[in-house]
Parts: C-alpha cells; structure tokens; sequence
C-alpha cells in the first residue's frame, strides 16, 4: 500500500510541476488523468469480471511503470498519450487493495481497512519531500557550472537566464519521473508472485470442493 499510494497520490501531486515546462499546460494533464480516473472507477464492473483482483493489482502495476517511463520520455501532444496509459494504471490501485483486504481478510474487519487507507496518506507524507528534494538536486545538476538556482528563478521570462533555468527543470522533471517509476516496478514482482498464489489457491480450492 505504500508503494501503490506513492504512485498514484505522490506522481498527482508533483505531476504538474514536474511536466510544467515540457510543453503542453500541465493542468490539462491533470484534469486528463484524474477525469479518465473517475470514469474508469464509475464503470469498473467489466473489468472485475475480467480480472481478480490479484490480476487487477499486478496489470496496474504494469501500466503505471509504463505510464510514469513514458510521460519521462514524451513531449509535447505524446504527453496525452503517455498520461493514458498512467491513469489506467493508477485508476484501480487504492480500490482494490481496500478491496482485496475486504475480501481475502474479512476477519481484519474496518481496522484492517484504516491499517490500509492510513498506509497509503503515510506514504505521501514520504514521498512527497522525497520526490521535491530529489528534483531540486537534479535541477542544480543540470544547471551550468557557477549557476545559482536562486537567482535564476529571479529573472524574467524571455531571458537567456529564464531559459537556462527551464531546460534543467525540463530535465529534471523527466529524470524525477523515471526514478519513480521504480516504484512501481517493484510491484510488479510483487504483485506477480501474489497473482501466482492466488491462482494456486484458487485451484487448490477447486480440488477440495470436487473431492
């Protein structure tokens, strides 16, 4: 659950500063990811049908590392395209894993449901200052050699100084996006090894039920 709301709620927070300056307003990016998000968890039905909620976990996972690897790479109207695909895979994370705890742990009962939800606002609570200080060590790091962040960020749009500055956070941006796609590559494998158990739990049932 840490890693799962650092993903979704942690990239949201940062997503516009983070995409500001590789050039399409980053509010529409926002409202793109947030409204497919909405649709998505309003019509959820057939995707319950077609997936366990194990296969829900491990398939949102797979999207939100390519959706976050993307939008590192792209600019421009690519950025939509990239944003797509991290709202679909960030769209059913925090549901199913209430979901999952409600269904696989009913004895855990609504302590094990605040265990969850209270996880997932803690991680933002981490990843947020992480994600910031991160982004400004890149910033400076892409910054010529001499360059003073403060005073850059003093000089008026249209200046070669401006300019300077808006290339690092460019870049930035596009490296705080591919660290953090690591976070979801992780799970990945964990998801994987728990679609694996529960597909070997579920045929050992069906065992027990014929027998």
């Amino acid at each position: 659950m840490f890693l799962t709301a650092a993903t979704e709620l942690g990239t949201n927070q940062w997503v516009a500063e983070l995409l500001g300056n590789a050039g399409m307003p980053s509010i529409l990016l926002l409202v793109l990811i947030n409204g497919l998000m909405a649709l998505g968890r309003a019509f959820a039905g057939p995707v319950e049908k077609l997936l366990s909620p194990a296969g829900i976990l491990l398939a949102s996972a797979v999207l939100s590392s390519a959706g976050l690897y993307l939008l590192s790479q792209s600019s421009g109207y690519m950025l939509f395209a990239s944003a797509i695909v991290f709202a679909a895979g960030i769209c059913y994370f925090w549901p199913t894993m209430l979901g999952f705890v409600s269904e696989y742990l009913p004895r855990t009962g609504e302590l094990g449901l605040s265990i969850m939800g209270g996880a997932g606002m803690l991680s933002v609570a981490f990843i947020l200052p992480y994600m910031g200080g991160f982004y400004d060590i890149q910033t400076v790091t892409n910054l010529p050699e001499g360059a003073n962040l403060a005073e850059l960020k003093d000089f008026p749009k249209g200046t070669p100084e401006f300019f300077m500055l808006t290339k690092a956070r460019l870049i930035a941006g596009a490296s705080t996006l591919k660290y953090i796609s690591l976070l979801p590559f992780f799970l990945i494998v964990a998801f994987g090894w728990l679609f694996q158990y529960m597909r070997k739990r579920a045929s050992s049932y069906s065992l027990l039920q014929k027998d």
